[in-house]
């Protein structure tokens, strides 16, 4: 049966997809919905989880000529978890905008429309009209990348570097040269990715993978070389400096935020596995993919409903990407493997949909083509119906998702814009704020801090600051008091957290006498205390 309407027919039909002007209007008016929708669910406000401002930490180190180096903490030691890619992408923007923190968020959320036209790009020669501008449409305005996009997090960014690295190499593996300028082009995209994030590490394992299953040895060796050029001496720069808190040792770990859990043996990576292959094939993926919002998908109760819907879903995915292997051998499908094989063996407490972000595109599309499997015997009028019916769910999901959430952004953005610094932030995070502002005021320049999130602490107070172990050793946490000086500590209200609690207070109990209480806040009480120990 044919498949007009859904597949293009011939090669020359394929490449005239994606290239008329009538499509790049589309892309167009696609884009101005992204950034409309963007600008509507804008949020000011820096993320509650830190890496955000490890990463403006990073930047602001490397603007002011003291290297990679984490000039919150004491000392300013040299930094050795985050790969260098993203920090140096916001001292670019910090150059020529300072320390504007809007700024900063404008970047990802440029990038997100680069990930849009990206997506277009490497889809219009593989489908029909109809399916390249579902997915690339469902995409623009999917709450996951809506969400990423106005954070200071590396999400977006590796995506659009991933996105255009697969974009590069696509169109120099159509150049018969041996190495044509757009191949040097596509593999320092690709490295540039790994440096925004270390799992970019399967792009540069595909692109082996590929040109050894096409036995293109000169590419492959040529490739090969490259990559451990470019790789090797970060890796030993990073070795040399770390002290056991890197991606690979965290990987390790039962609980990568509890040194105490111990390390994971092969029975504990098998149970990994099996936990994050159901938190995403049966919750995070099919919550994606048809854009669920939070209140109406209880995750903390999953019941047989929403495992059966998952597996349906997923599973028209996985036949869609094993349609897709039988269509061509494509890089993308390796980036997907191994991209895939890496989350998957993360520590659970990592299995959430911010990591399926860079793969949701090609998940997009895998889901669709084995849509268009499962229809084939359908007649093409009725097969094209089905699709865009699904679609047309989706982006309902999307459009209510997106309805719901821009009232209250638009609240918080009212009251940023009227001077209210900390609009928008649960009470805990107000007083932690709060607190760390006294700090700023009334505390000498050159004291040092211990507190949970020492990196957010210090872009508020601009005071050093260092976390305490995660430990039950009490004797443990007082000589990292006493070997860096510590001269007050923070006892949070956090209720999403209890490592405070758990860790720091029992430590302050058994040793009451060297700390007194200087300033405490409104509930949730956040407690600032000086340490007066010898």
């Amino acid at each position: 049966m044919r498949e007009s309407s859904i597949l293009p027919r011939t090669a020359s039909e394929q490449i005239k997809v994606g290239r008329s002007g009538k499509d790049w209007l589309v892309l167009g008016i696609i884009l101005f919905v992204y950034l409309l929708v963007s600008i509507l669910l804008f949020d000011p406000r820096l993320h509650t989880g830190g890496d955000n401002a490890r990463y403006i930490c990073l930047a602001r180190s490397v603007l002011a000529g003291k290297g990679y180096s984490d000039i919150f903490r004491p000392g300013e030691p040299p930094h050795a978890q985050y790969p260098f890619g993203y920090p140096l992408l916001l001292t670019a923007v910090m150059a020529l905008f300072s320390n504007s923190v809007i700024a900063l968020k404008l970047l990802s959320l440029l990038l997100g429309a680069g990930c849009v036209l990206l997506l277009f790009l490497l889809l219009r020669d593989l489908c029909s009209r109809v399916l390249l501008f579902s997915v690339v449409l469902l995409f623009a305005v999917a709450p996951l990348l809506l969400e990423y996009s106005h954070w200071i997090l590396s999400d977006v960014s590796f995506t659009f570097f991933s996105l255009l690295s697969l974009f590069l190499f696509k169109q120099a593996d159509l150049n018969k040269k041996k190495f044509p300028p757009l191949f040097w082009a596509s593999i320092i995209c690709m490295l540039f990715a790994y440096y925004i994030r270390t799992v970019g590490a399967a792009l540069l394992l595909g692109v082996l993978f590929y040109f050894g299953f096409r036995k293109r040895l000169k590419r492959l060796f040529v490739s090969l070389a490259i990559i451990v050029v470019a790789v090797l001496p970060w890796s030993i720069r990073t070795a040399r400096i770390s002290q056991g808190g890197g991606y690979l040792t965290q990987l390790t770990l039962r609980n990568p935020y509890d040194i105490g859990s111990g390390r994971i043996g092969m029975k504990d990576g098998l149970v990994r596995l099996k936990s994050n292959s159901v938190s995403y094939f049966l919750v995070n993926i099919p919550k994606t993919l048809f854009s669920v919002h939070q209140k109406f998908w209880p995750v903390a109760r999953r019941g047989l409903g929403i495992y059966v819907f998952g597996f349906l879903v997923s599973g028209v995915m996985l036949l869609g990407f094993a349609r897709e292997l039988g269509r061509g051998n494509r890089l993308s499908h390796y980036y997907v493997t191994f991209y895939m094989g890496t989350i998957l063996i993360w520590p659970q407490v990592w299995a959430t949909d911010r990591f399926f972000l860079p793969v949701a595109p090609f998940a997009l599309f895998y889901f669709f083509s084995g849509l268009l499997l499962l229809t084939r015997k359908l007649e093409p009028l009725l097969r094209k119906r089905v699709s865009l019916f699904v679609a047309g769910l989706i982006l309902l999901s999307s459009l209510g998702t997106i309805a719901g959430t821009v009232p209250h952004a638009m609240r918080i953005m009212r009251a940023y814009a009227s001077g209210d610094r900390f609009a928008g932030y649960p009470a805990e995070w107000t007083r932690y704020y709060e607190t760390a502002t006294y700090a700023s005021k009334f505390t000498p320049r050159d004291g040092v801090f211990m507190a949970r999130k020492p990196a957010l602490f210090y872009l508020f107070a601009n005071r050093k600051c260092l976390v305490y172990p995660f430990t039950f050793d009490k004797q443990r946490i007082v000589e990292t008091i006493k070997e860096n000086r510590v001269s007050y500590v923070i006892v949070d209200g956090f209720t999403w957290t209890q490592t405070t609690r758990r860790y720091l207070v029992p430590v302050i109990v058994a040793n009451e006498r060297d700390f007194e209480i200087i300033y405490t806040t409104q509930p949730p009480t956040t407690y600032m205390l000086r340490y007066i120990g010898g």
